[in-house]
Parts: structure tokens; C-alpha cells; sequence
């Protein structure tokens, strides 16, 4: 499939709004010191060192709070997982049919990575998910729900690449019960 103009533009949109959305890490100020930073499973960003108290609060690893089928069926598509190495941070899935579906899981510790201004919307409130918690329907990087629950920090991204006929704001209910489903596996 040749990437148009309008697609190439899109895809440049996404990867620099998900580099500002970037939570930090030992060479950026926007971590405090002594908090924890998320490890990156991909090859777009250094990985830093993981602390004790990481390990202790997240004790699975994040590819195992949701599966593959839980994942392809919010894409109506098969799933895989594509998140390189095994990360006790993140985990992505991605799906094809026609157009990419990617579903990014995160897990931070330290309350300062909630932020739902980091993933270009306003969030409306969640309730009934930690401390606080929100859902983005529709921005430049497509669906987001997080929640904060004392240090603990999750999202869920959802986003359709390379279609114009891209509607993720149509699934967001749905990313709200999969972050539900995450948070309770934790």
C-alpha cells in the first residue's frame, strides 16, 4: 500500500506528538529525581535502569495484563504482541486490516506521570478507577484512558494508522473496560 501524502503527514503528527507526550527519564527534567521512569520496549528511546521499588510495583510483566484476543477483538482483527523485549512497563499489540490498530499499555510508578494533558485532549473523569482517572475520546494520538491509584500510574492508548477512514473514537467505551480489565490484573 503506498502511503500518501495525507498519511505520511498523519504518521509524522502522531510520532511527534507520542516524543512530547514522553514521560521523562535520567536526561529529561520533566522526571523529578528519585522518581520512577517507564521502561521503553521499542528502539525510539534510551532505556533507563529500573529501581527496586519498580520491580515491587508492578510485580507481572504488562504484556500479561491483557491478551491477544482481548486486543483483537477491540481491533475486529487478529493481534499480536509487538513490544520487542519483555518489559514490566509497557506493552503494545497491533493488528492489520488494511489500516494498522496499535493498543499501548503503560505502567509507571510515581504519581507525576498522570497527566492527561500528555495525550492531547481533554480527559472527561472516570469513575470507579483509583484515585483518579480519565478517557480522552479523540485526539492527534486517538484514544486514552489512565488512572492514578496512590504512585501507581496506568494508560491505555488506542490508535488506527494508515486509513482515512480512521474512527477510534468509536471504540473508546471499549478501551475504558480493557483499562478496567488491566488495573484489575495488577
Amino acid at each position: 500500500m503506498a502511503i500518501t501524502r495525507r498519511y505520511g503527514v498523519q504518521l509524522l503528527m502522531v510520532a511527534c506528538a507520542l516524543t512530547a507526550v514522553g514521560c521523562g527519564g535520567p536526561d529529561d527534567t520533566r522526571a523529578p529525581a528519585g522518581e520512577a521512569t517507564a521502561v521503553s520496549s521499542g528502539s525510539q528511546s534510551a532505556r533507563p535502569a529500573e529501581s527496586a521499588r519498580d520491580e515491587e510495583a508492578t510485580a507481572v510483566a504488562v504484556c500479561e495484563l491483557l491478551t491477544i484476543a482481548e486486543a483483537g477483538d477491540l481491533f475486529g482483527t487478529a493481534a499480536t504482541v509487538d513490544s520487542g523485549e519483555e518489559s514490566t512497563r509497557e506493552c503494545v499489540w497491533v493488528g492489520r486490516d488494511g489500516a494498522m490498530h496499535q493498543l499501548h499499555l503503560q505502567v509507571y510508578t510515581g504519581r507525576s506521570f498522570y497527566s492527561p494533558a500528555r495525550w492531547g485532549g481533554t480527559g472527561e473523569p472516570l469513575t470507579g478507577l483509583g484515585d483518579e482517572a480519565f478517557l480522552i475520546r479523540s485526539s492527534p494520538l486517538g484514544v486514552t484512558a489512565g488512572t492514578r491509584d496512590g504512585e501507581q500510574v496506568v494508560f491505555l492508548n488506542y490508535q488506527i494508522l494508515l486509513s482515512a477512514n480512521a474512527k477510534p473514537a468509536q471504540r473508546a467505551d471499549n478501551v475504558t473496560r480493557l483499562l478496567r480489565t488491566a488495573v484489575d490484573r495488577l
